[in-house]
């Protein structure tokens, strides 16, 4: 155990260690350590320094945007670690953030939080009838067309494929009549009705065969964050996630 290891302290990621989600190769990373847990083995959590977050993959960052992850956080076993010399200031870690965040159109949940108090104009912002209408309503004004989408994870009806309990086959033969995660869609409307369990429900037409669906939009997101939609779907979509 590395028991030298504190709070505050610069650590570099050991050769071969990969990112305990994605499997991204995080050898050599550099950052801070901000918390220990020592509940079940020893874990540190990394801010990443500046320099570590220059040289990050855009495409790991638009993962961890999409997943819902922060992108300059991370947590790893102190074994996964060496202490090592600070190589830039705290405040140089904060304008690389800032970068990073509006070239990717990172918002943060508390920001999050504030759009959905504008949008629905109360301090009741629970599911409801009531406030999916309101936005529902705040949608169709401000949805620009064309709009792109795909699906943000696996729809329902394709886990058991996905885990291995069904047959694979089957699973390729439905994707041609169904809508799967993978496809690309051309937003065509809002519907009219609201669903009281999956919300507000979007006609879609996918790109691939032109076949038309209705999904529930909580279930899609833009197929590039820099959409001039993306936020506001992502607005709406942690809404209906983190407000039941």
């Amino acid at each position: 155990m590395n028991t030298e290891i504190k709070s505050g302290d610069s650590v570099r990621v050991k050769p071969g260690v990969k990112d305990p989600d994605y499997e991204y190769d995080l050898s050599g990373w550099q950052g801070r350590v901000t918390h220990i847990d020592t509940d079940d083995g020893i874990y540190i959590e990394i801010a990443w320094d500046s320099v570590t977050l220059d040289q990050m993959p855009a495409e790991f960052i638009e993962t961890c945007m999409d997943e819902g992850f922060d992108y300059y956080l991370m947590w790893l076993s102190e074994n996964e670690v060496d202490l090592t010399e600070p190589r830039d200031q705290q405040q140089a870690v904060d304008e690389k953030i800032n970068a990073l965040n509006e070239r990717f159109g990172y918002i943060s949940p508390e920001e999050q939080h504030q759009y959905i108090l504008q949008i629905l104009d109360s301090d009741d912002l629970s599911i409801s009838k009531e406030n999916l209408s309101r936005f529902f309503n705040y949608l169709s004004e401000h949805i620009k067309y064309p709009c792109l989408l795909t699906g943000m994870e696996d729809f329902s009806w394709e886990e058991p494929y996905l885990l291995g309990v069904f047959d694979q086959e089957e699973y390729e033969k439905l994707k041609k009549k169904r809508a799967s995660y993978t496809d690309q869609f051309t937003l065509v409307k809002l519907e009219d009705r609201i669903d009281d369990l999956q919300g507000i429900l979007v006609k879609v037409k996918r790109i691939s065969d032109k076949k038309v669906f209705v999904l529930p939009l909580w279930d899609l997101k833009t197929v590039d964050r820099k959409d001039r939609n993306c936020q506001i779907i992502e607005n709406y979509c942690h809404w209906m996630t983190n407000y039941r």
